[in-house]
């Protein structure tokens, strides 16, 4: 009886590095995990979404493990990169806020943006940082609402 093979991991410029990709279940994220692994990386994901993050491993192959994380909560951050021996590079696209006109959303509603995309990435950066290797990297990704934001949204 044969023990089953572990997925081959090309060779390739990422070959032995970890790359971090928080958001990367889907959307862009997914797509820099797809570059990611054809590079020979170890492709670490994460979100909130269990069943997306399993489906976007399975996308990859098995070249990629995955743990569910917040943003919205440093606990849910810190038990991420707890689990990580080591960040070669670091991804994060991963932000959830409400958007609505200035009279109608509530100033909780109006501080999601920040407690998502700024907040949660400046987390992110923050637990990263003592495993980030010297020669490593940070990419945060902007929301698209920064550059078009929505119509009724406040600018």
């Amino acid at each position: 009886m044969s023990s089953p093979s572990a997925p081959r991991v090309p060779e390739g410029p990422l070959k032995d590095r970890t790359v971090v990709l928080i958001g990367g279940g889907s959307g862009i994220g997914l797509r820099v995990a797809h570059q990611a692994v054809a590079a020979g990386a170890q492709v670490v994901l994460g979100g909130r979404t269990q069943d997306r993050l399993a489906a976007a491993a399975q996308e990859l192959g098995g070249a990629a493990r995955w743990q569910t994380v917040d943003v919205t909560d440093d606990a849910s951050l810190a038990a991420f990169f707890d689990g990580l021996d080591r960040v070669d590079h670091l991804f994060t696209s991963a932000a959830s806020y409400r958007v609505g006109a200035l009279r109608e959303l509530s100033p909780q509603d109006a501080e999601t943006p920040f407690t998502s995309k700024f907040w949660g990435q400046y987390h992110a950066v923050r637990h990263a940082a003592p495993k980030l290797s010297p020669d490593g990297s940070v990419v945060l990704m902007a929301g698209a609402a920064g550059a078009r934001p929505p119509g009724p949204a406040p600018a």
